[in-house]
């Protein structure tokens, strides 16, 4: 029964990952979409169209060299972004990216930016931002005439925090490649959607990893590790390498049990999310725990009342490893290895290791049993298989029979009042 109930549990867990893992990628496709189809308006309207103008008469007037910076500290210059930059503004301000750029196409001056950080001006060609990833798409925009973006990686100017770029074509009346316009994404419109939790209990998160296997979302367990700005300042800590990663960064979608970036077990469904040439992977996960163990409608745990109901003193759920991930008692024998660790010479440890070697349903006799006070205890396991392998194993606990307590019967599990079982059972 509790067999039964544990697969039902992992179909119907797997079903919510997946559907959440889906329309999480969708709403990631659709933001960028609609982020491309925002900024390809504005570069084709007039204004743009004119600020650009007026832009490249001040680099002709200045004579800025190929290999120099652009001069914006000039009252010209700073008319020609007084006067042609509010429709700019505007748009960086209603769609929310953090900052927008016009570059000469064929130098790579960085002839404007609504933000005025320090790349203003900036030559990214020659400059000490040649290698930065708003350089990256500046020269793949130019050399190929297409939308491109630069994945997330630190960037000077803005403090050195992760930053991403798109960059798109701007054309002269022949459809010639005359600048590039590029928008800097803001991270907090890519966690607004990948934090969002409804549905995932207490223990869910859906987050993004590149393919540097550093943080791409910020995550919900662990946020003083694995959020996008401390992966990058401390990857050994802040990296995720998991099974469940790797395969989604290499392109592929499945759902498995897996150990997450913090070691503890977790249901992952998994897909890679492919933006404008950017591969990152994204997952959906709940620990085992919490996926396996429903609570009834008081808050209480389902498998405690069916110890209480069919008479046994506990039960265990154990990973392929031998972690005991759940007990009913919450005895010491919880979140300990029964194949490794320090009651793995018990009876129960002994009957986890022959089950997970048989693939069958065993017992263990009678024996002292350590976590339970020495009480006698004996056991029975049986392990669930998915897709041929052993994907948990569930475990119960048999006391040696009623007892005398002040002259009363009690259960055989050792409680003062009989459980419906015992009383059926003793007549």
């Amino acid at each position: 029964m509790v067999s039964e109930t544990v697969s039902t549990l992992r179909t119907e867990a797997f079903v919510k990952l997946s559907a959440l893992r889906d329309i999480k990628k969708g709403q990631l496709q659709d933001y960028f979409e609609e982020k491309i189809v925002g900024a390809e308006t504005l570069s084709h309207g007039a204004d743009l169209q004119h600020l650009y103008a007026k832009l490249v008469e001040y680099h002709q007037a200045t004579e800025v060299q190929a290999d120099g910076n652009y001069d914006v500290m000039t009252a010209e210059y700073k008319q020609i972004w007084d006067a042609y930059g509010p429709a700019v503004m505007e748009y960086q301000k209603d769609s929310g990216v953090y900052d927008v750029f016009l570059i000469c196409a064929k130098h790579g001056h960085v002839m404007y930016t609504c933000a005025k950080e320090s790349d203003l001006g900036e030559n990214l060609g020659h400059g000490k931002l040649k290698d930065s990833g708003l350089a990256k798409v500046w020269r793949d925009v130019k050399d190929n005439d297409k939308v491109s973006m630069a994945d997330f990686e630190p960037y000077a100017p803005s403090n050195g925090e992760p930053c991403s770029f798109i960059g798109l074509p701007l054309h002269d009346s022949n459809h010639a490649v005359v600048g590039v316009m590029a928008i800097q994404v803001p991270l907090d419109q890519i966690n607004s959607i990948m934090t969002d939790r409804s549905g995932l209990g207490q223990t869910g998160e859906t987050y993004l990893v590149g393919q540097d296997q550093l943080m791409r979302s910020d995550s919900f367990l662990d946020p003083e590790n694995h959020a996008v700005k401390a992966s990058f300042a401390n990857p050994e800590k802040g990296k995720v390498d998991t099974e469940a990663s790797r395969e989604a960064i290499d392109g592929n979608t499945d759902t498995k049990v897996v150990l997450d970036y913090n070691g503890n077990p977790v249901l992952s469904a998994y897909c890679p999310v492919d933006v404008y040439g950017v591969k990152w992977g994204l997952m959906a996960e709940i620990d085992v725990a919490e996926a396996y163990c429903p609570k009834n409608v008081d808050g209480d745990d389902y498998y405690k009342e069916f110890v209480d109901v069919y008479g046994y003193r506990d039960l265990f759920l154990i990973n392929p490893d031998g972690y005991c991930f759940y007990t009913v008692g919450k005895e010491a024998d919880y979140q300990t290895n029964l194949v490794s660790g320090k009651y793995s010479s018990s009876n129960l440890g002994g009957l986890v290791r022959s089950v997970l070697g048989s693939r069958q349903m065993g017992v263990a006799d009678y024996a002292s049993y350590a976590p339970s006070n020495g009480d006698m205890s004996s056991f029975m396991a049986t392990p669930i298989m998915i897709d041929g392998k052993v994907e948990m194993v569930v475990a119960v606990a048999i006391v040696a029979g009623p007892s005398e307590r002040g002259g009363e019967q009690s259960c055989r599990h050792g409680r003062d009042r009989m459980c419906v079982y015992c009383r059926a059972r003793l007549g």
